[in-house]
């Protein structure tokens, strides 16, 4: 041991050696265009797949939904060859236009379900009959809107108003009506971004400050603006009214207004479209490197 370490070295050699090339070498270029063809290749990827940056996105959310105990009844008849047109109002300013001799005294009720207990009501029962006032008149036409509070507070925050209408002629000889729908929240264009708060839709599509004669007394007066605004909600029938036969001068309505997840679409802030944008990079890039 003591000879072999007073041996003079010859020559020595290390078993792993790293060379750096020059930055102009041929090397050097090799490894900077791939890495480019690499980065480019990936963009070419992303782009033409899909939309690089996300433009809107869909969520789903349970609607707080209330009755505000705002509805407008109104029932048509004839009777001995002449029109007949009987109306009524929860709102004391619509009964106050309306003649004492045509005015309906319905009964109304509306009681909400919470199936889940979760405290978000997931239906209304609607019951209501009417009958007109008039001896031997038979009913034509019946016209119901009721007026329900909507809130959303997950990723939008958003006080809208709901409004159930149903327009349904009543065949000769039927005395009640059965419905199934859904309120459903129609946005006109996708929400704002994520965080945001919305205003202005929460007044009721019955002003009733604005009522002034009968022409303000039509349905066609407060769904049409109603309906004309970005934020709308309205009842969807799933299957066709059912009629009962009966007999009598009125009819009753027998309701069933859902409320279904509401599917909405928004749209995303700076940070969630650079985060769609990189998964998309790092996804496709991982691959290609």
């Amino acid at each position: 041991l003591a000879l072999w370490q007073s041996m003079t070295v010859v020559h020595q050699r290390a078993l792993l050696e790293r060379y750096h090339a020059p930055s102009l070498s041929t090397p050097s270029l090799t490894n900077l265009i791939t890495l480019i063809l690499a980065i480019v290749i990936t963009l070419l990827f992303c782009w033409n797949t899909s939309n690089f940056w996300v433009w809107r996105q869909t969520y789903y959310e349970q609607p707080k939904v209330a009755y505000t105990k705002a509805a407008v009844l109104e029932l048509a008849g004839t009777s001995s060859s002449s029109f007949l047109r009987y109306r009524y109002s929860t709102i004391p300013a619509y009964n106050a236009l309306v003649p004492q001799a045509m005015r309906l005294a319905p009964q109304l009720a509306v009681r909400e379900t919470d199936s889940n207990g979760d405290g978000y009501p997931d239906a209304f029962d609607v019951q209501l009959s009417a009958r007109l006032p008039a001896s031997g008149a038979s009913a034509t036409h019946f016209n119901a809107a009721l007026v329900f509070s909507l809130y959303l507070d997950q990723r939008i925050r958003l006080s809208s108003s709901a409004l159930m209408v149903l327009s349904l002629p009543v065949p000769a000889g039927a005395s009640k009506i059965t419905t199934v729908g859904d309120l459903v929240l129609d946005p006109m264009r996708e929400l704002p971004m994520d965080g945001a708060t919305m205003t202005g839709y929460g007044a009721s599509p019955i002003d009733a400050g604005g009522l002034r004669g009968d022409d303000d007394l039509a349905f066609s007066s407060f769904t049409s603006a109603y309906y004309a605004r970005n934020v709308t909600a309205s009842y969807v029938l799933r299957a066709p009214p059912v009629y009962e036969i009966g007999s009598g001068p009125g009819v009753e309505l027998h309701a069933t207004v859902n409320v279904p997840m509401a599917s909405l679409e928004y749209k995303p802030g700076v940070w969630e479209s650079i985060k769609f944008a990189l998964v998309q990079l790092v996804a496709i890039g991982f691959i290609i490197f």
